[in-house]
Parts: C-alpha cells; sequence; structure tokens
C-alpha cells in the first residue's frame, strides 16, 4: 500500500508534466515556433506521436495515483491502467525511432499485446488469492512490460542524440529498476494498517526520477539543435548537442534533488542518536531520600 504522501507526490509530477505537455501542444498551431515545429503532426508525425504518446503515459498515471491507496482494490483495472501507460511508452520509443515518413501499419502490432496484457489484467489477475507466488505471476506480464518500456525509450534517445541521450537511458535504466519493486510492494505485500516504509522510498524515488526523466524529453525535443527524423534509426552514429539552455534547468533540478534526497538520508541516520542523546541529557534524574 502506498502513503498518501508518496501517492500525491507522484500524482502532481504526472500532472504537472502532462499539463506541459498540452500546453506546448496548444502553442504550437498558434505561434508555430521553430522550436515547436517536432511537435507538427503534418510534417513530423513520428515526434508528434512520440511527445503525445509520453503525455498519455504520465496522463494515466495520474489516474493510478489518484486515490493515494493503490492494491487495495480493483487489482485487475490497476493493472489495466498501468499497461496502457507503458504500451503508451513504448509507442512513444517506436514513434522517435522512425523518420518523418512514420510507417502507421507497425501500429498493428500492438493490437496482440494490448489485447492480451487487458484479458489477463481482468480475467486473471484478480483471481490471484492472497498466494504471493500467484500474485507475482499475476503481475509478471505487466512488469516486464514495464521494464522493456522504459529502457526502449531511453535507448532511443541514444539513438538520436548519441552520447548526450546517455542521460535519459541511465534515468529511465534507474526507474526501471525501482518499477520492478514497486509492483512487488502494490501488489504483493499484504496491506498493511502502518506505512511501509520501502515501499514509500521507491515510490518517492520514482516520483524524483519523473522529473529530470520530463525535462529531458520535453527540452531534447524543442532544442533549437535537434538530429534529423528524416529516417528510421535504431543504433547510435553521432553525437547531437542541444541547446545549452536545454541543461541549465535540467542542472539545477538535478542539484536542488540530490541536495534534498541527501539532506533527507543525513537527517535519517542522524535523528536517532541525536534523538537519543537529548532524552539521556534532559532526562529527569530518580532521587533516592535517606
Amino acid at each position: 500500500m502506498l502513503t498518501a504522501l508518496t501517492a500525491h507526490l507522484n500524482f502532481g509530477v504526472c500532472l504537472i508534466v502532462t499539463a506541459v505537455i498540452a500546453i506546448l501542444f496548444g502553442l504550437q498551431p498558434v505561434l508555430q515556433p521553430k522550436r515547436l515545429e517536432l511537435l507538427d503532426f503534418r510534417t513530423n508525425p513520428n515526434t508528434t506521436v512520440s511527445v503525445l504518446s509520453y503525455g498519455l503515459s504520465r496522463l494515466l498515471l495520474v489516474y493510478f495515483y489518484f486515490n493515494g491507496k493503490l492494491g487495495t482494490n480493483s487489482v485487475g483495472l490497476n493493472l489495466l491502467v498501468l499497461d496502457a501507460g507503458n504500451l503508451a511508452t513504448l509507442l512513444s520509443a517506436v514513434a522517435l525511432s522512425q523518420g518523418t515518413r512514420m510507417d502507421f501499419s507497425k501500429l498493428k502490432y500492438f493490437a496482440a499485446p494490448a489485447v492480451f496484457l487487458a484479458l489477463w489484467d481482468m480475467c486473471v489477475a484478480p483471481f490471484s488469492g492472497n498466494v504471493a507466488l500467484l500474485k507475482l505471476g499475476a503481475i509478471a506480464p505487466s512488469a516486464v512490460l514495464a521494464h522493456l518500456a522504459t529502457i526502449f525509450l531511453g535507448w532511443m534517445f541514444v539513438v538520436r542524440w548519441g552520447a548526450h541521450g546517455l542521460w535519459f537511458l541511465a534515468l529511465a535504466v534507474l526507474n526501471s529498476l525501482l518499477q520492478l519493486p514497486g509492483y512487488y510492494t502494490v501488489f504483493v505485500m499484504p496491506p498493511t494498517s502502518t506505512p511501509n516504509p520501502i515501499g514509500s522510498a521507491i515510490f518517492f524515488g520514482l516520483a524524483i526520477l519523473k522529473i529530470p526523466m520530463a525535462l529531458i524529453f520535453i527540452g531534447f525535443l524543442i532544442s533549437h539543435i535537434r538530429p534529423a527524423f528524416d529516417a528510421a534509426k535504431y543504433w547510435p552514429d553521432g553525437n547531437v548537442e542541444p541547446d545549452v539552455w536545454v541543461y541549465r534547468p535540467i542542472a539545477a533540478v538535478v542539484s536542488l534533488l540530490a541536495a534534498a534526497v541527501s539532506t533527507a538520508l543525513i537527517g535519517a541516520i542522524v535523528s536517532k542518536p541525536v534523538e537519543k542523546e537529548i532524552e539521556r541529557l534532559f532526562a529527569p534524574t530518580t532521587q533516592i531520600d535517606v
């Protein structure tokens, strides 16, 4: 079970990212700036579909984190929403690999996995009972999809931007590593009356990672300096460095997050010994009457 704080934190981050993407698409047809030309479906359908799919994946996470008490009911529906979001992430990666003449016929390959996952989530997962092994089997397809979709999206940034895309790939790998225990925490571990500190830490980390990942995703695609998207590509062949202004907010946010996380860790480590020392110093002494 998630705590309200971690659920609301993820909810807020996903909502802001979705809103920013919606605003960018709203500005594109009105202002038509050069930086937003990759969001023009008429000339760049591949990148437009990629950004829309990424925004859809964040929007579905908004729904997922909405109630803050996941894993207690509607297991099938929660898995279905997560799978739809991960399929959107995978579509974002596939679209990014395509050229400006995107082959939309490839979308048919998403039909079979989507139908399988929908049937599995609604017909199999809800009936896994309270057996941990059965629960693990029920979430296995969803967890594998989440892992692969995130890694593939990170790899496509390396393909398109070369070494500079390693920033996004590194964050994607960290995100995928946290997703697997996250699924276990929500769907396998039995609900308890007290918050699970490990689960809270996992979803706090997922919320933190969403911020620089969104900054890089949006920043790279609206940068004035960008790779050529004229042909499909699956392997990097050069480096394309985005504008300096793209890195500045990323560096600032990462620095602030690193400072906040390190402060929290140091506080968690030293707070208990300090608390015990204060109790020892100010504890009332026992007087013995003679």
